[in-house]
């Protein structure tokens, strides 16, 4: 049949990691950015603008968000463009499973592109703070940027052959304040498909399945039967980690199945 290749293969089924990258990705439109009363949801004010995806986020003072070439900063109060910093990277093409981190934090904003750096700049005037490599983390989804206890952190997590030791730079200088290496000996897949996330107390990356990583003492607990959705990942909340269903087929040696709320 037309349909068919000659392996008996669908001929319109290339895989799912393939398909997203040839027929999905960001459309570089504008869109408009608005703001509305929470009470009585009259409008404030309104913005056009591109977006890229995944960057908007506020502070109490602004919006931030990059626009396909940098960073800007609106007034919350009126809309206002308050700064736009220099260029910051963004591939020529934004898949669908991809996305730049923005982040804001304690009058810092971070971003991270995709080009293996990250960047700090002022909230309230849109200087550059400083500027550091910035490691590959996640698999066929965004990479991590996580702000705990003052300090920003990435590790290089994608392969099962990564280092996967965790950096934590000060907020505000970039410098290196901690590094935490894996301290067990076990077998590493390539990271599930969705970004780390963590809270006041752990770093929750899942290599192989959630792995919760004490700051205080650098030790890695390791949790390769249980894992999240694929681009979700995890929810940490209420002192519970939830866990969706999920169709992860990359290491079913062993899963959960169904919604599962778990406890220490």
């Amino acid at each position: 049949e037309e349909w068919e290749l000659n392996s008996f293969l669908p001929f319109h089924n290339t895989g799912d990691q393939a398909r997203i990258r040839r027929d999905f990705a960001w459309n570089k439109k504008k869109r408009d950015v608005k703001a509305y009363d929470s009470v009585t949801g009259k409008r404030i004010w309104g913005h056009n603008s591109k977006v890229a995806p995944l960057t908007m986020t506020a502070d109490e003072d602004r919006v931030f968000f990059h626009d396909g070439e940098k960073v800007v900063a609106l007034n919350r109060s009126s809309g206002d463009v308050a700064w736009s910093a220099g260029k910051s990277f963004l591939p020529e093409t934004v898949r669908f499973n991809f996305g730049p981190k923005l982040v804001s934090h304690d009058g810092v904003v971070l971003y991270a592109g995709g080009d293996r750096t990250m960047k700090a700049i002022d909230a309230k005037t849109g200087k550059q703070l400083w500027e550091a490599p910035h490691a590959r983390g996640g698999y066929q989804s965004p990479e991590d940027l996580l702000v705990m206890r003052g300090m920003v952190w990435s590790a290089p997590t994608t392969s099962g052959r990564d280092s996967g030791i965790f950096t934590g730079r000060d907020l505000r200088t970039g410098k290196v304040m901690v590094e935490i290496p894996p301290n067990v000996d076990t077998y590493w897949f390539h990271h599930r498909c969705y970004i780390a996330k963590a809270t006041d107390n752990f770093l929750m990356p899942s290599r192989t399945g959630i792995e919760f990583i004490d700051p205080e003492t650098k030790n890695w607990d390791i949790n390769h039967w249980v894992r999240g959705g694929c681009l979700y990942g995890v929810m940490p909340a209420n002192g519970l980690t939830y866990a969706p269903p999920h169709n992860c087929a990359c290491y079913p040696e062993a899963k959960l199945f169904g919604f599962n709320a778990l406890a220490s």
